[in-house]
């Protein structure tokens, strides 16, 4: 076609979407109301992965020794599969060492008891979580959104090393997952409020506006 037939189409307002991110205590809630499912948390969290990574983790891609965890996405454009590694903490690596300790001969870090197989989803999974917790619902995906700004909140860490850790290729993707305030734009109104309104040039009250 020569061009878009629905390019002289009016757009009509399409409110913004705003993401649920869990709160610390929201989490902590989910994770003591978890039980058997705490480790795929905790995995979850503490890689910042893509849930279907997660369902994909074979115990080839774990490296205890090296203390590594490998992680395969399906690239866009080619329809390929990539690899990444990530490092392992510590607190992963005991995560990921008990479960080692209790598999039951499965390739698969996640066994799905009912296909012996990997997970394909899990979709009422965090549903029952979130009530069993009394917190409000929120997905697999907003886990990733907590670590991500618990580390720029607290922890401080740069946007193009977080960007690194959730593996996007722009970083005004991690922005948008961040939904925090660009700090020289903290600093910069802090500058303005310091400016006194009720004094002119040199000090000068402004006439009218004097106590």
């Amino acid at each position: 076609m020569a061009q878009n037939p629905c390019i002289f189409i009016p757009t009509l307002p399409e409110p913004e979407f705003r993401k649920m991110i869990p709160t610390e205590e929201e989490m902590a809630r989910i994770l003591l109301a978890a039980g058997p499912d705490r480790s795929f948390l905790m995995v979850l969290y503490l890689t910042m992965a893509r849930v279907d990574e997660i369902f994909r983790l074979r115990w080839d891609d774990v490296n205890f020794s090296q203390r590594t965890i490998r992680l395969w996405i399906r690239k866009v454009r080619d329809g390929s599969w990539r690899a990444d590694i990530l490092p392992m903490s510590q607190a992963l690596y005991e995560v990921l060492k008990g479960l080692w300790e209790k598999r039951a001969h499965s390739e698969w870090v996640f066994t799905d008891p009912k296909t012996g197989s990997s997970y394909t989803q899990r979709n009422r999974m965090m549903k029952h979580l979130c009530r069993r917790a009394g917190v409000k619902h929120f997905g697999f995906h907003a886990i990733r959104h907590f670590g991500a700004s618990l580390l720029a909140d607290r922890e401080k860490v740069s946007l193009p090393t977080i960007s690194r850790l959730l593996r996007h290729t722009n970083l005004r993707t991690t922005e948008k997952y961040l939904q925090n305030v660009d700090p020289n734009l903290r600093q910069t109104m802090e500058r303005l409020g310091e400016q006194d309104l009720l004094a002119g040039p040199g000090g000068r009250a402004v006439r009218g506006l004097s106590a």
